[in-house]
């Protein structure tokens, strides 16, 4: 046999071992190829994971047939990226009809075990250079980037508005605001109690903002709640 030849065979008999390993670990296992990480290796110690890689990025160069017979696999895809934002559009888009907004508590886990709350605060955390991806996310309602912001807006607004139309800043402690259930009442004092001890995210601006609120006063002792 000429020397092209063996390499091709012994090319190929290594792709069905390889190939193999793959059928015997998800047989074994009871996953699919999309569950199986970079890292993961099977009893043995071969890298699996890397092999499943190395076959996604080398889609041009392999034979139809092996690709043909990767694609028979549980849970094959060629572009893991994108599958997994689409399961997270998927995802996210359930909740949203079920609960008519996009902020999932960070915990949440859906019905069939996907962590939904986790993988929303990293998107968050790590926004997508894709345009179409964050213009997606902005679409839907109740989406934001910043929380922690968003809560302190929420709360601000609550307040303004009840100070403007009760005339004072007596605020229930029961009333609770939005999915995550605000406390504005608490959130007054927090407020007080962060100038107090002069916690530095408490900003110049938002001193200001807070003392453009009518009634507002720093001293403890000046508003009662129910």
């Amino acid at each position: 046999k000429s020397i092209r030849t063996l390499l091709v065979e012994n090319s190929t008999e290594s792709w069905n071992f390889w190939y193999g390993l793959i059928e015997k670990y998800i047989k074994n296992t009871k996953i699919t190829s999309y569950d199986i990480e970079h890292n993961v290796c099977d009893g043995d110690g071969y890298k699996i994971g890397q092999w499943i890689n190395s076959q996604r990025s080398k889609r041009t160069l392999l034979s139809q047939e092996k690709k043909d017979r990767l694609e028979k696999i549980p849970g094959w895809v060629w572009e893991k990226n994108e599958a997994e934002w689409q399961k997270f559009k998927d995802e996210l888009n359930k909740f949203v009809a079920e609960h008519g907004h996009a902020r999932p508590d960070r915990y949440y886990v859906s019905e069939n075990k996907y962590p939904l709350g986790k993988t929303v605060n990293n998107y968050r955390l790590n926004r997508s250079p894709v345009k179409e991806k964050n213009n997606f996310l902005e679409s839907l309602p109740g989406w934001v980037w910043h929380l922690k912001e968003f809560y302190w807006k929420t709360n601000y607004e609550y307040v303004m508005n009840f100070a403007n139309t009760e005339g004072h800043l007596k605020i229930p402690r029961d009333i609770r605001l939005g999915p995550e259930k605000l406390n504005p009442a608490q959130w007054i004092e927090l407020e007080k109690t962060y100038y107090r001890n002069k916690e530095s995210f408490i900003t110049k601006k938002r001193i200001k903002l807070c003392e453009e609120i009518p009634g507002w006063f720093w001293e403890t002792g000046i508003q009662k709640y129910h």
